[in-house]
């Protein structure tokens, strides 16, 4: 195929795409959800979201077991199996569904995220601890993947690792 037929053929692609992935970073909560200051209930609350409200999906963790969303002018990370959006006629969570509807996948970095987001927040001062938490779970992981098996991610079968 030549350069420019795959060059139209892309940007089409693209513009099909775009927007069902930015409709798809519009949510709702299946309950009461608690959203985290980073991805594992290890961490401080930020605050409450009501069952059945709306929230803005920033991206997820692979694996799609934690999502990084905003809310009423908060921002935080709220487990993926208390989100789901409206995927043809019914709601999908987004454990499931995320990778399906094209969510984005971020990283969570705890020092560079809490110092954008939370340096007005009590337990800031002591962020030292789950700085030092940030090191043990990235050094953790690096360990899991490396264990993983080439033939596990062609069986499909998802690992998570937070």
């Amino acid at each position: 195929m030549n350069k420019a037929l795959r060059l139209a053929l892309s940007a089409t692609a693209a513009l099909i795409a775009a927007p069902v992935a930015a409709w798809a970073q519009n949510a709702f909560t299946t309950h009461d959800a608690s959203m985290r200051a980073g991805p594992s209930v290890e961490y401080p609350r930020v605050a409450v979201i009501p069952e059945d409200s709306s929230v803005y999906i920033h991206g997820c963790l692979r694996g799609f077991n934690w999502c990084d969303v905003g809310w009423r002018g908060e921002r935080g990370w709220v487990n993926g199996n208390l989100l789901s959006y409206a995927y043809g006629d019914e709601y999908v969570t987004v454990d499931e569904w995320g990778p399906r509807i094209g969510l984005p996948i971020v990283s969570f970095e705890v020092r560079d995220y809490w110092t954008r987001y939370y340096r007005d927040r009590p337990w800031w001062e002591r962020r030292s601890r789950w700085f030092e938490d940030d090191r043990r779970w990235r050094d953790r992981d690096t360990i899991r993947r490396d264990d993983w098996r080439r033939d596990d991610w062609r069986r499909g079968e998802r690992f998570d690792v937070t």
